[in-house]
């Protein structure tokens, strides 16, 4: 049944994209999908009509979900529920008026393969996070997981890499009209970093990834800093909460990597605190 689904719903997709002309910015990549996915769309979001992943809704249901802004049932196997979203995507493909400018999707993968089932949105702009271990019970090596994460590239007219997490070597499987790159050092070249609402070093990857594609998209600094101002942490990812007795608690819960645990135990040990 998911198989059939997930065609169905790529097919509405595909006239919804088709009919909006609207421009998609991929996100794909190891670790930070989700925070770059929200950062880029926020900064955006200052000069264009702006739809992204809802939740972390990046599979082959999933994707188009968020492209038509429904949620995903809460009983996946009940065809009904299916039935219900098929029918209310459809009815939003005939009447709605609603003009999109950008839709910022992130691209979820655990296996080879999957990546390359998302070539119908034939993404503007693909950005690519990290190449890291993840799901390695799936992936042979790591040679393996930088050829899947970069096979967006293959049908994105331009492709971004974070230039401190994607290693050169990985390139060769990239292949893309035209190719940049980004780092954390664009950050402190337009804004003073004491503003910005994120925390750790490597929260940063997702804020200069927001720069690099609004830059390309023709958004000022004036916008561009509007946007970066509004950038909060992700639930679950290096989100900063009020503990008791004025302690201060760093929830980075929601999924992890060796990469992933590791920056967050340096922003831990280069924090200035008492006790910790």
């Amino acid at each position: 049944m998911r198989k059939l689904i997930a065609s169905l719903l790529k097919k509405q997709s595909i006239k919804y994209l088709v009919r909006s002309k609207a421009k998609v910015v991929a996100i794909t990549g190891s670790i930070g999908k989700t925070s770059t996915t929200q950062a880029i769309a926020t900064v955006l979001e200052q000069q264009y009509s702006v739809r992204k992943t809802l939740h972390n809704y990046n599979t082959d249901v999933g994707v188009p979900c968020s492209i038509f802004a429904v949620e995903l049932p809460s009983n996946v196997k009940n065809p009904f529920s299916w039935l219900y979203i098929l029918l209310k995507n459809q009815f939003t493909l005939f009447f709605s008026k609603q003009h999109i400018d950008f839709f910022v999707l992130e691209l979820g993968t655990d296996s080879t393969g999957e990546i390359e089932q998302f070539s119908w949105l034939r993404p503007d702009i693909n950005v690519v996070t990290a190449i890291a271990p993840e799901h390695m019970e799936q992936f042979v090596s790591i040679e393996s997981v930088a050829k899947e994460e970069l096979q967006a590239s293959h049908y994105s007219d331009v492709t971004i890499i974070n230039k401190l997490m994607v290693d050169d070597k990985y390139l060769k499987h990239a292949d893309t009209n035209e190719l940049f790159s980004y780092d954390r050092s664009d950050v402190s070249v337009l804004i003073d970093l004491n503003r910005l609402n994120v925390v750790g070093s490597h929260s940063l990857d997702a804020v200069a990834a927001a720069i690099k594609v609004a830059k390309l998209l023709g958004l000022s600094d004036e916008k561009i800093i509007q946007g970066l101002l509004l950038i909060k942490s992700q639930k679950g990812r290096m989100n900063k909460l009020d503990g008791i007795l004025s302690s201060i608690l760093i929830d980075d819960t929601y999924n992890s990597s060796p990469e992933a645990v590791i920056a967050a135990l340096d922003y831990l040990y280069e924090t200035d605190a008492v006790q910790k």
